[in-house]
């Protein structure tokens, strides 16, 4: 999948590939609040899957354990404006995708992107952003590079997922790598707000004491990083190899680490 956002017109375009090979009929899901410009269906036209703008796109995948399908969709749209006046609560039960300047968040849950409802899945993600902006999806890290056309960076997660969350914003990265209990390096990452750079080292070494305290206990890190996100809204979400913390929320981000 690649996408591409635009953080100032708050526009997003996507171009999706999705293959599948599976002994039943699956289901397609895209949110609402997108516009479907191209889809196709093992190299034939395929229709944009609802009939009135308010409603989901929806495509069924046909049974048939002797092929492997493809499916290509386009879609673009316009992405709601961050909201900084949330509580936790209120983000918690808003799954909006939304961006301005200060960040980008899309969940999962928001419809963002064209998936399989009910399946878990593999995936790479290439982000195309403006100069400035800096983002992540869950996942490995393959390639990263910025330009005065703006910032790009490809993750891949081989392993079989529930989703795909998104988030996105003027951030100040720096790293650390860590040796694991099985001797292999781990990529340790803030993306942090300028305004909280100056935590990123504590951050990180906390992090690095928190893996060796757990592969003490439990076995080597299954991932080869981990990231912790700054929000500017007051977030506090898991997802495997990050962490999103709202960079406001009481007790998360301080003077010094608690």
């Amino acid at each position: 999948m690649t996408v591409r956002i635009d953080s100032i017109t708050r526009s997003i375009e996507g171009e999706s590939v999705v293959t599948v090979k599976r002994l039943k009929e699956l289901t397609l899901t895209l949110g609402s609040a997108f516009e479907v410009t191209q889809a196709s269906f093992n190299g034939h036209a395929l229709g944009i899957g609802r009939k009135q703008l308010n409603q989901p796109h929806v495509w069924q995948v046909p049974f048939d354990f002797s092929q492997q399908h493809r499916l290509e969709i386009h879609w673009r749209g316009q992405l709601a404006p961050l909201d900084t006046a949330l509580d936790h609560q209120q983000t918690l039960d808003r799954p909006i995708a939304v961006s301005s300047e200060a960040g980008t968040f899309l969940p999962d849950a928001s419809g963002w992107y064209p998936r399989i409802v009910g399946e878990l899945a593999r995936y790479k993600v290439k982000l195309e952003l403006p100069s400035g902006q800096r983002g992540l999806v869950p996942g490995r890290l393959i390639e990263e590079n910025e330009s005065e056309q703006g910032y790009r960076a490809m993750f891949e997660f081989p392993f079989p997922a529930e989703g795909i969350d998104l988030m996105a914003g003027p951030y100040v990265i720096e790293t650390l790598t860590h040796q694991s209990i099985k001797h292999q390096p781990i990529q340790l990452r803030t993306y942090f707000h300028p305004q909280i750079k100056n935590l990123s080292h504590d951050y990180l070494q906390a992090v690095k004491r928190y893996l060796e305290m757990y592969e003490s206990w439990i076995g080597g890190y299954p991932y080869t990083e981990f990231s912790v996100v700054s929000s500017p809204t007051p977030t506090g979400f898991g997802m495997p190899t990050l962490t999103y913390l709202g960079m406001n929320r009481p007790g998360i981000f301080g003077d010094k680490m608690i």
